[in-house]
């Protein structure tokens, strides 16, 4: 029947933010769908304008009153800190670069909250491991740039991120492979082609896995349907790496 605004909507007007819903009062039908977009109609505003912080409700009473609660929060920038990188970019595949502002969740989220920034630095770390930085580690931090702590209106999200080396995978081993030919398990642990720089075997959790995979593939097409791979362990000489697989 009618809306109404719960909270300090600044820098923002009661009138525009209740416009933006987009609801017209005693002539739309008022259902999870009506909700949801008219929701995602201000979040959207918000991060167009950077308040990735900012929050946003909608409620309906008995009688029919629609309540938008909002707190717009701090203009928020995003920013990385690692050696070798650009402050808004990570390396991607091949020649290709992701953008930081892709990796985390806040910017296409419908709503905001603490823990997506932590997802954030958990996409940061899959991306970078799937690109062979296996001992990467990532966290992060929100600095005030402007406004009290207490109240910010605006900051900045910086992603620390310590990357290690780049490791590229130059062989595969088996132990304690008695029950196969010498032929099988070389054909089995048999990297695929590599051409640097178009094509290179990085040590990835991906390749790391298919290695394993194919390994007990040559065991149990030959009717060994109990063989184990016991943990594989990775060797190590500078960039360089080994995989050591144990059959069992």
């Amino acid at each position: 029947q009618r809306l109404r605004l719960e909270g300090v909507p600044a820098p923002y007007r009661a009138d525009e933010l209740l416009e933006g819903l987009r609801l017209k009062p005693g002539a739309d039908l008022w259902t999870e769908t009506t909700r949801r977009e008219a929701l995602a109609r201000v979040r959207k505003r918000f991060v167009r304008d950077r308040r990735l912080f900012g929050t946003v409700e909608l409620d309906r009473s008995p009688e029919g009153t629609v309540t938008l609660k909002v707190a717009p929060g701090p203009v928020v920038r995003l920013a990385g800190e690692c050696s070798g990188f650009g402050a808004h970019r990570i390396l991607g595949r091949g020649l290709g670069w992701t953008r930081l502002k892709d990796l985390v969740p806040l910017v296409r989220a419908e709503r905001s909250s603490p823990e997506l920034l932590d997802e954030g630095a958990r996409r940061i770390t899959r991306t970078l491991r799937d690109r062979g930085y296996l001992d990467v580690a990532v966290d992060h931090r929100t600095e005030v740039l402007k406004g009290p702590a207490s109240a910010p209106q605006e900051v900045r999200v910086v992603y620390r991120i310590q990357r290690g080396p780049r490791l590229v995978l130059k062989s595969v081993r088996a132990t304690k492979v008695q029950e196969l030919e010498t032929e099988a398990v070389r054909e089995a642990t048999a990297l695929p082609p590599s051409l640097p720089p178009l094509q290179t075997n990085y040590a990835t959790p991906s390749l790391l896995g298919s290695m394993e995979d194919r390994l007990l593939h040559a065991y149990r097409s030959r009717g060994y349907t109990d063989v184990r791979i016991g943990r594989p362990v990775l060797e190590r000489d500078g960039k360089d790496a080994t995989l050591v697989l144990e059959v069992r």
